[in-house]
C-alpha cells in the first residue's frame, strides 16, 4: 500500500536581501527537504500581490523593506492576510521589536544572526500549529457569538409590534410577501457590510452612510417592519461570511452591528413620516442632495 505524499507547505520569504533569502531557504530545506514550497518577494506590495493571487501557508517577514519598515510592515501584512501565520525576522539588537511583533499579531520571531536549522524548524512548526489552534478557537468563539446575536435579533424580530408607527405596517414579512425584492435588498445590504469594513480599514470613502439612507428610503416605501430589517441583516451576514475566515467574518459581524443601528436610525425617520402623515422624509431629502453630487 502506497502512502499518500504530504503536500508541501508554501512559504513566502519577504526580504529585499537575496542572500538572506537564500540562506533562510537553505537552512529550512536542511530541516525537512521536501516539506516546503518556497516563494519570494522583495517588497511588501509584491508580497501582498502574491498572497492575493495564490494564498500561502506561512510568511517569513523582514520588517525593514524598501516600501515600509518596522511594525507598520507587520500590521499591513497582517491586515491584508489575517489567515496567514507570520514569523518576523529581526536584527541582533532588535529582540524587543520581535516581542512587540508578537503582541501585534506575529506567531513568532527569529533573530537573523541566530538562524540555526533546529531553531527554524521549531519556530515554523510552532507558528503553523499555534495559528491553526487560534483559528479554531476564533471560529468557535465567533460561532457562539453569532448564535447569541442571532437569537437576540430573532427575539427582537418576533416581538409584538406595539408602537403606533409599527402597527401601520403590513403583517406579512418581506421575505414571504416579496421574495425577489427581499433577495435584491439582501444582496445590496451585504455588499454594504463588507464595504463598511473596507472603509474602516482603508479610510476610503465608499459612501456607506449615503447608501444606507438610500436603502432606508426604499424600505420605508415598502413599509417594512423592524423584523424585516433584522431578517435582511441576518441573511446578509450569513451570505457574506459563510466562506470567510473567523477573523474576517468577525470583523464584518462587528461592523455590521453599527451598520444595522445606522439603518434602523434612518428607517425610524421613515416610520415617523408615515405615522404622522407627512409627505416627504428627511432621509429622502438627504439622498436627493447626496445624489446631486454623484
Amino acid at each position: 500500500m502506497q502512502l499518500a505524499q504530504r503536500q508541501p507547505k508554501s512559504v513566502l520569504l519577504i526580504d529585499d536581501d537575496a542572500a538572506e533569502r537564500a540562506l533562510f531557504r537553505e537552512r529550512l530545506k536542511n530541516v525537512e527537504s521536501d516539506a516546503f514550497d518556497f516563494r519570494e518577494a522583495e517588497t511588501l506590495s509584491d508580497s501582498l500581490g502574491l498572497i492575493q493571487n495564490e494564498p500561502v501557508d506561512l510568511a517569513i517577514l523582514d520588517l525593514n523593506l524598501p516600501d515600509t519598515e518596522g511594525l507598520a510592515t507587520l500590521k499591513s501584512l497582517y491586515a491584508a492576510a489575517p489567515s496567514v501565520p507570520i514569523i518576523v525576522l529581526t536584527g541582533l539588537d532588535d529582540a524587543d521589536l520581535g516581542l512587540k511583533a508578537i503582541q501585534v499579531g506575529a506567531q513568532d520571531f527569529l533573530v537573523k544572526g541566530d538562524l540555526a536549522p533546529e531553531l527554524i524548524r521549531r519556530s515554523v512548526r510552532y507558528a503553523l500549529e499555534r495559528h491553526k489552534i487560534l483559528m479554531r478557537l476564533e471560529a468557535a468563539e465567533y460561532e457562539n457569538l453569532q448564535t447569541r446575536e442571532r437569537l437576540s435579533l430573532q427575539r427582537l424580530a418576533a416581538a409584538p409590534q406595539a408602537s403606533t408607527s409599527a402597527r401601520a405596517f403590513q403583517v406579512t414579512r418581506l421575505h414571504d410577501g416579496a421574495p425577489l425584492q427581499f433577495s435584491d435588498i439582501v444582496n445590496e445590504y451585504s455588499e454594504m457590510l463588507e464595504n463598511a469594513v473596507d472603509q474602516t480599514v482603508t479610510q476610503a470613502d465608499l459612501r456607506v452612510p449615503l447608501r444606507l439612507k438610500h436603502l432606508a428610503v426604499r424600505l420605508g416605501r415598502l413599509k417594512v417592519a423592524p423584523r424585516d430589517v433584522v431578517d435582511i441583516h441576518l441573511s446578509a451576514l450569513k451570505a457574506r461570511t459563510v466562506q470567510m475566515t473567523g477573523r474576517k467574518a468577525k470583523a464584518i459581524s462587528d461592523e455590521g452591528r453599527i451598520v444595522l443601528l445606522e439603518l434602523m436610525g434612518y428607517l425610524a425617520g421613515e416610520y415617523r413620516v408615515f405615522a404622522l402623515g407627512r409627505g416627504h422624509s428627511p432621509a429622502a431629502d438627504t439622498v436627493e442632495r447626496g445624489s446631486g453630487h454623484e
